[in-house]
């Protein structure tokens, strides 16, 4: 996949010690080896091993990696998926031509006191509570993620499908072919669009009051999404 080329790509930053691709490299060994916090890297300090993932003699200390994660930002972020879906794609590892995604919305709870953060419904506990919500979008034909936002709020929650379109046509020049729904909006349903308009189409048994009493128009103009058509229908 050439990750040095797709780092270079996203622009993230490195030093004249530690090359980017070490710094996220590093990150990375916390993820593989189920270390939960960046200040547990004490536990790998010693591990020549993650050191060797690396690239490096030994690894970060956590002050350094926690400073080196707050230089990033979201365009970081979004560049690289962009340089990553399109490897993916032309190595087979994402299928341009069908094109049928799973997404889903995933809240990760917050076990501080106090924490900044807006409450977000939790389904393992069946409340909400402070969270950060994330969103991933799955391709259906190889199960392979090809997109994930961990920077969400109550007002953009609702434009990150279309969010993730924009950043599909961007990647393959074509729209997706299906999205499917899995908890948007805890309603169980499935997103179908194409060049003239998106059809949510919700399950009769689905308990929605508010869409069943709500005076749904045939078709809705989206000004962001040049000017498709959206409308519903039970399924």
């Amino acid at each position: 996949m050439d990750l040095p080329a797709l780092i270079a790509a996203a622009g993230y930053p490195g030093t004249s010690v530690i090359p980017a691709a070490s710094w996220l490299l590093s990150l990375l060994a916390l993820k593989l080896t189920g270390t939960r916090r960046v200040s547990h890297v004490d536990d790998l300090i010693g591990d020549p091993a993650s050191a060797l993932f690396a690239g490096l003699a030994v690894l970060p200390k956590k002050s350094a990696l926690t400073d080196y994660s707050y230089r990033l930002a979201h365009d970081h972020q979004q560049k690289f998926l962009a340089a990553l879906d399109k490897k993916m794609i032309s190595a087979g590892l994402a299928t341009a031509g069908e094109a049928i995604f799973d997404l889903d919305f995933h809240a990760v709870m917050h076990w501080s006191h106090d924490p900044v953060l807006e409450k977000h419904y939790v389904p393992s506990r069946s409340q909400r509570a402070r969270a950060v919500l994330t969103f991933f979008a799955q391709d259906t034909g190889t199960h392979n993620l090809v997109y994930a936002n961990a920077d969400i709020s109550k007002a953009t929650q609702n434009r990150e499908a279309i969010a993730f379109c924009h950043h599909w046509k961007q990647v393959s020049g074509a729209d997706p072919k299906m999205l499917i729904m899995d908890r948007l909006a805890e309603i169980v349903g499935a997103f179908c669009a194409d060049a003239l308009s998106s059809t949510v189409n919700l399950n009769r048994r689905t308990y929605s009051p508010v869409l069943r009493q709500s005076d749904l128009r045939a078709g809705t103009a989206i000004p962001c999404w040049q000017n498709r058509r959206l409308r519903f229908q039970f399924t």
